[in-house]
């Protein structure tokens, strides 16, 4: 069973920069994100996704996300909370 956490930005952000090669030395703009981590059933934090870049002008919003290795985290309740936030509480087109 998966459960997902919401207002601990920095630390899911840290979480999915470590998981990324091309982004572990540089991490992402810590005063212009927001995040959801995907914690699994034994309360262990697996999967996140980090939305940054957003420009409100244009309508468009950066996601990164990544899990641990061998995980199953990706389910339709997941897919649905992941894309409520861009287009839905932030209007992205």
């Amino acid at each position: 069973m998966l459960d997902y956490v919401y207002g601990h930005d920095q630390l899911i952000a840290q979480f999915v920069a470590q998981l990324i090669p091309s982004c572990r030395a540089r991490g992402f703009n810590a005063s212009a994100l927001t995040a959801m981590g995907i914690i699994d059933g034994d309360g262990r934090l697996v999967a996140g996704m980090v939305y940054h870049n957003w420009d409100p002008e244009a309508g468009v919003l950066e996601m990164s996300g990544a899990a641990l290795p061998g995980v199953q985290w990706l389910s339709r309740e997941t897919i649905r909370r992941m894309y409520s936030y861009p287009f839905l509480q932030c209007d992205c087109q």
